[in-house]
């Protein structure tokens, strides 16, 4: 039986299930449950992939494991996330898609951007050689560091929320696309024109030092309130479309 069913009634219900990892943690909550996203990208992709453009039909929802895993300064190569960053990429998908994956970076983790590096570049001796330098750059890179894998920017902002609780009224935030830009608290999530995919499964968001700083001051109000309120919306959003209200 489906876990968003009852076993008593049979009726939809709703368990929620989201998993955070910071630093190594981040290393080790990915592989867990890579394999299981990863996997329902490729189906999705499949069913859609050679039929002509203009009959093409958006991928059914991709969830993986759980509702949502989040990766905090995850110490982790870029060369491990690359397989399902092309995967996200092939395709346009649902309105009824929510994220699955958010990933935060800060921008001065100086143990990612410098010491990681430093790090990979010496273990290249032992691991045969790159076929390119952008090979090379996957993984001598950590994951949210990498440039051309980055979605959205992520930085404090005085403006007024773009979205509230106005939205489960009637469920209207089931068609709510959760990677545009948007402002919870007093963050503003932006996305990267030239990597945006609307309704995208993966958030991979660059961070001002003001709401993460280094590798581990993920503990900030600012963020933690970001951050508790952009999971909330998303299990909102799947909720209603598991009830069949959106």
């Amino acid at each position: 039986m489906d876990r968003n069913t009852s076993r008593s009634t049979g009726k939809p219900t709703f368990m929620g299930l989201v998993t955070i990892g910071h630093s190594f943690g981040g290393q080790v909550l990915f592989k867990a449950v890579s394999d299981a996203f990863e996997n329902d990208l490729i189906t999705a992709v499949a069913k859609v992939k050679g039929e002509p453009d203009q009959t093409r039909p958006k991928p059914e929802i991709v969830s993986g494991l759980g509702d949502m895993m989040v990766l905090l300064n995850p110490s982790m190569e870029a060369f491990q996330y690359e397989r399902i960053d092309r995967l996200a990429t092939e395709v346009s998908f649902n309105e009824d898609q929510a994220p699955v994956l958010l990933t935060v970076s800060a921008e001065d983790d100086s143990a990612r951007k410098y010491w990681f590096p430093i790090a990979r570049t010496l273990n290249v001796l032992f691991r045969p050689l790159f076929k390119n330098d952008e090979e090379k750059d996957l993984w001598t890179t950590a994951l949210g560091e990498y440039e051309p894998q980055q979605t959205h920017t992520l930085q404090v902002s005085d403006r007024v929320p773009t979205i509230s609780d106005s939205l489960y009224k009637k469920c209207a935030i089931a068609k709510e696309d959760l990677t545009q830009a948007l402002v919870l608290g007093s963050a503003q999530l932006e996305p990267k024109p030239d990597r945006h995919r609307p309704y995208s499964p993966v958030v991979i968001a660059y961070t001002s030092n003001k709401l993460v700083q280094e590798h581990s001051g993920i503990f900030g109000e600012t963020f933690s309130n970001f951050l508790i309120d952009y999971v909330t919306f998303v299990q909102g959003k799947r909720m209603c479309l598991i009830r069949g209200m959106g």
